[in-house]
């Protein structure tokens, strides 16, 4: 189910000050009955019906860098690269 926008909460709040029914109004806007009763809530406590910001996970690029080509990333070559590791023996 999509977000309610902060308009069409302040519009269903109106709707229910104007006296129509909440299950009408919870219809009308595609939500449950008990999803309007906490706006309502909300709405009586803090006096508003914006959304609270939410934490999200962080965009990795900066938007500038949104339209750049990817390149694949490039791990630089090890000087001792042609020396491999191997377990030390036991002498």
């Amino acid at each position: 189910m999509p977000r309610l926008t902060d308009l069409d909460r302040a519009l269903a709040i109106g709707q229910l000050q104007a006296g129509v029914p909440q299950n009408q109004v919870a219809a009308l806007f595609g939500l449950s009955p008990s999803t309007l009763s906490k706006l309502k809530a909300k709405f009586h406590i803090t006096g508003d019906v914006k959304d609270r910001p939410r934490s999200g996970r962080p965009k990795k690029m900066m938007p500038q860098e949104d339209d750049a080509p990817r390149r694949p990333f490039h791990h630089p070559v090890s000087p001792y690269a042609a020396f491999p590791l191997t377990p030390t023996e036991e002498y």
